[in-house]
C-alpha cells in the first residue's frame, strides 16, 4: 500500500486529470465517477447485479 506522503508525490496522469475535468464541465461528481468505474469493473469481471 502507498502511504499518504507518497501519493501525494506521485505525478498525476493528464488523461485522467481530464477526464475529471470533463466530467465536472458536465455536472458529474467524483463520487458519480467512482461509481461508475466500480459498476463497469463489477460487470467487465461478469458479475450481474
Amino acid at each position: 500500500m502507498v502511504s499518504i506522503e507518497e501519493a501525494v508525490s506521485l505525478p498525476l496522469d493528464p488523461e485522467w486529470v481530464d477526464l475529471m475535468k470533463t466530467a465536472r464541465e458536465m455536472g458529474i461528481t467524483p463520487e458519480e465517477v467512482r461509481s461508475f468505474l466500480v459498476q463497469a469493473s463489477l460487470e467487465l469481471s461478469g458479475f450481474k447485479s
